[in-house]
């Protein structure tokens, strides 16, 4: 038979026991879920790399019935009028959908850079996604260059843009928004 002071440690070993597997768990589950600033460059190169790989799909060489071998991404940019624009934002909003864990939250603005006849350089604003960027969202830019010769057609002929053939830069900044 266990007598009053024995039973008395057995109680105190038990809440001590349970006290310490309660803080044992609460330490392990915290620890585990929580986010620390250190983690945001891994989402950031992930958002980097799916803006990416949607630029190089969209560069892929398209061999249709024109006898034209132009990948879609020099069409779009070939062609800057509001149908260009319109195809290019649409296309890329389905790329970056599929490759993403979370479609529809992606957002982005796209700009072209190009070399004028004098050696300065000017932007284009190309296109942009429904979500205005606000400054506050941490973004991501990625770039593919793009040939545009000077027989392309519906390219801006301002500031000298179609005097010659060139490279132009295309630059997309990304944002989770």
């Amino acid at each position: 038979m266990v007598d009053r002071i024995e039973g008395q440690f057995y109680t105190m070993e038990g809440i001590a026991a349970a006290v310490l597997m309660v803080l044992t768990a609460y330490l392990v589950l915290s620890g585990t879920t929580m986010y620390t600033p250190g983690d945001t460059h891994i989402i950031d190169m992930q958002l980097e790399q799916v803006g990416s790989d949607a630029l190089k799909v969209m560069d892929t060489k398209n061999i249709d019935s024109t006898n034209e071998t132009f990948s879609y991404l020099e069409s779009y940019v070939r062609n800057m009028t509001t149908t260009g624009k319109n195809d290019f934002k649409t296309e890329f909003k389905r790329i970056i959908d599929i490759s993403s864990a979370y479609p529809d939250n992606i957002h982005f603005k796209a700009d072209i850079y190009y070399r004028l006849t004098n050696d300065t350089i000017k932007k284009f604003d190309f296109t942009e996604s429904d979500r205005k960027f606000s400054g506050n969202e941490n973004a991501v830019r990625v770039s593919r260059w793009v040939f545009v010769d000077k027989a392309a057609t519906n390219v801006p002929s301002a500031d000298g843009f179609r005097d010659n053939n060139q490279t132009v830069l295309l630059e997309v900044l990304l944002w989770r928004g």
